[in-house]
């Protein structure tokens, strides 16, 4: 409804602004906290929030963990820090969730993790393949 058309029935027309809220790192770090990011937007509801959640807590530095340690080489120990991330992900939805929405994301997050595995193993090829190439290829530099 317009401001103009709001005004003519006699009630005070809604801001047309959205509040942005963003929750990320400490703030989603586990069900509980998650749990009252989602009350804080309900609360909100009526301000038509627009919510950016970004990665939980420590995930950004593990995700980089791994691929600097696929990028050494090393893909089991990249891929083991993966697997913690996928199994932290799956309790998170498993615990927060109800059991129709969890067996509807599990899918969708193996999905996502199994993009990453491939990542990773992507990376630590191109190791071994730049370090074939510097060690056989003398004139390569």
């Amino acid at each position: 409804m317009s401001e103009a058309v709001g005004e003519q029935a006699g009630r005070p027309s809604e801001p047309s602004q959205s509040v942005v809220m963003k929750f990320g790192g400490t703030s989603v770090e586990d069900v509980a906290a998650i749990r009252r990011a989602a009350q804080i937007v309900r609360q909100r509801l009526r301000h038509r929030p627009v919510v950016v959640v970004s990665a939980l807590s420590d995930v950004t530095d593990q995700l980089l963990e791994a691929g600097n340690t696929a990028a050494r080489g090393q893909l089991q120990a990249a891929t083991e820090t993966l697997q913690s991330l996928q199994q932290r992900h799956e309790q998170l939805v498993h615990d927060s969730a109800e059991t129709a929405d969890y067996e509807r994301l599990r899918p969708l997050l193996e999905a996502d993790f199994q993009q990453m595995r491939e990542l990773l193993r992507n990376v630590a090829g191109f190791g071994e393949f730049k370090q074939a190439l510097e060690t056989r290829v003398p004139w390569h530099r």
